[in-house]
């Protein structure tokens, strides 16, 4: 009767790890901070720059292939 129990617990372990996966993680999310800046007016020729920051809060790796102004 030990044996059958013993047997019958190896059974039902094994059987709960084959169904689990390895690794569960959340796809990549992409977070910005602020989408939108409006710059100030400017006059002809005036060169303007704005860092905008991107945050991965996903889980796995963000990829980003391209990228282009509006």
């Amino acid at each position: 009767m030990k044996k059958f129990r013993l047997i019958l617990l190896l059974l039902f372990a094994a059987g709960c790890t084959r169904y689990v996966p390895e690794k569960i993680s959340s796809p990549p999310v992409l977070s910005i901070a602020r989408q939108h800046y409006e710059f100030e007016p400017l006059r002809e020729g005036d060169i303007v720059s704005h860092d905008f920051l991107i945050k991965n809060t996903g889980g796995r790796d963000l990829i980003l292939r391209r990228v282009s102004d509006g």
